[in-house]
């Protein structure tokens, strides 16, 4: 478990703790947001009640869950993170020293352990992972990233030569798994999304 405790460069929205900005992780400067929060809009009028609506609605998976993106490269792959924060004070204002006095340590969530949150969640889930509140469902594939795919490929298992060759990379506790720019991925006409991983679905059945 990763323990280092690196700076925090900017933090643009805090209420007990930094919930956006830019901060550093492994050694790369990355911005940072609290998943489920939407930045606060500077417009008090329809703007403001717009978000807080949204905020209702939005997914909240844990205070200490963020989402990361590289500064130089907003299009790489999100690492998805728990993060512990040194030198917060409670309220909506930045401790005294500002952004310069908090330092953070993120834990990434593997790929695996947000694979298994999934197959846990089939008979029993909700918008956080991009479908109805309380649809019970049964996982047919997966769809990653080349990053994830990188960090799960030694556990996948090779497809059963005698099942038909839907074009997987391989499987995953039985579960087919394929690039989330696949084909198959695009042609998926039911599909969630949790954390970075995309996965197709049918029904529970009744």
């Amino acid at each position: 478990m990763e323990e280092t405790f690196w700076p925090v460069y900017e933090v643009g929205d805090y209420y007990d703790r930094p919930l956006s900005g830019v901060a550093v992780f492994r050694g790369i400067p990355h911005r940072f947001c609290q998943i489920g929060w939407i930045p606060i809009p500077a417009d008090p009028g329809p703007g403001r009640h717009a978000w807080a609506q949204e905020m209702i609605r939005s997914p909240r998976l844990g205070v200490d869950h963020y989402k990361l993106i590289r500064v130089d490269d907003e299009s790489s792959d999100p690492v998805w993170v728990r993060a512990d924060f040194r030198g917060t004070i409670s309220g909506v204002e930045l401790p005294p020293g500002g952004a310069s006095s908090l330092s953070v340590c993120w834990r990434p969530i593997t790929v695996q352990e947000r694979i298994d949150n999934i197959f846990r969640s089939q008979q029993w889930c909700g918008s956080g992972y991009g479908m109805p509140e309380g649809a019970p469902f049964l996982v047919m594939g997966l769809y990653l990233g080349d990053a994830d795919l990188d960090a799960i490929r030694p556990e996948l298992l090779p497809r059963d030569p005698r099942l038909v060759d839907l074009g997987e990379i391989g499987r995953y506790h039985a579960v087919p798994v394929y690039h989330r720019a696949s084909p198959q991925a695009a042609s998926c006409e039911l599909k969630g999304s949790y954390l970075g991983v995309g996965f197709g679905y049918i029904p529970w059945p009744d």
